[in-house]
């Protein structure tokens, strides 16, 4: 990424040119169960992923951001399912952005954004029931539909 300043694996600066990365190293652990993204492209407005069932999902940047599974973010829970830790929500900036992306191992992708947050790590299947695609939200307003 070059232009962007950081400092470990995640960037600190919010001016950063958009972000394409290639993960062929994952079609050979693709299943037919999971797909697993192939290509994830990132810019000032949207997060777009190529999985390798060939879906294209598209995420704006603050709805993937409002998502975030962390415990800061979505409370944490104990052992038995009591809720031990309220989430400490912040307001998410109109303009919030991918600074960078890294995979977790090979199940998960972890995002740092723009509001300096960076502790949710994002599951495939999480990420995949999130795409805010056209036929993704179709299907998800169809499967919420009662029948007559």
């Amino acid at each position: 990424m070059t232009g962007c300043k950081g400092f470990g694996r995640f960037t600190t600066v919010r001016s950063c040119k958009p972000q394409r990365t290639n993960y062929k190293q994952f079609s050979q652990v693709a299943s037919s169960k999971m797909p697993v993204p192939k290509e994830i492209q990132s810019d000032e407005k949207q997060v777009r992923v190529l999985w390798s069932d060939g879906h294209r999902s598209v995420y704006t940047n603050k709805g993937l951001r409002a998502e975030c599974p962390c415990a800061l973010c979505k409370g944490e829970r104990g052992i038995m399912g009591e809720l031990y830790m309220q989430p400490t929500r912040a307001s998410i900036p109109e303009d919030v952005r991918v600074l960078n992306h890294t995979l977790v191992g090979r199940y998960a992708i972890a995002f740092s954004w723009s509001d300096g947050h960076q502790t949710g790590i994002y599951p495939f299947d999480y990420l995949a029931q999130l795409c805010e695609c056209k036929e993704c939200r179709d299907r998800k307003v169809s499967d919420r539909e009662p029948e007559l």
